[in-house]
């Protein structure tokens, strides 16, 4: 699951995934749902875990179809998309060994050529027609 997160100028706070796969490609703050663990609850520990920000609210946006290559084995999953406000930016940070950057980008064909997984393009398409 992941998480849709706009500035004030209406730009996409994107990470930069440090390992694989897909190392170095754009991707949302988000990741996988614990056992036992709400997807709301996921994306916030997620949001935290990635980028030091606190999600105070989030709407479903769509769902999509992935296939996340892990050690040489594909695993099929569905990957869940929400638009999240944030309280403040002002904690912004990448957090984790897997993100080596942040960045806000506008929701343009450049920005979508460097997406990480097929499903990322899919939720931004989504976001879109929403908002």
């Amino acid at each position: 699951m992941a998480a849709i997160i706009q500035d004030t100028q209406g730009r996409i706070l994107f990470i930069r995934r440090k390992k694989d796969p897909a190392k170095g490609k754009l991707s949302l703050p988000g990741g996988f749902i614990n056992s036992g663990e709400s997807v709301e609850d996921a994306l916030s520990r997620e949001t935290r875990e990635e980028v030091n920000l606190e999600i105070v609210s989030a709407n479903f946006i769509c769902s999509a179809p992935n296939n996340y290559n892990y050690r040489g084995i594909t695993y099929p999953v569905t990957d869940l998309f929400f638009s999240a406000s944030v309280r403040t930016f002002d904690s912004i940070s990448p957090q984790e060994t897997e993100v080596t950057a942040i960045e806000f980008l506008p929701p343009s064909e450049k920005t979508m050529e460097q997406l990480a997984f097929p499903s990322l393009k899919h939720a931004l398409i989504q976001f879109n027609y929403q908002t």
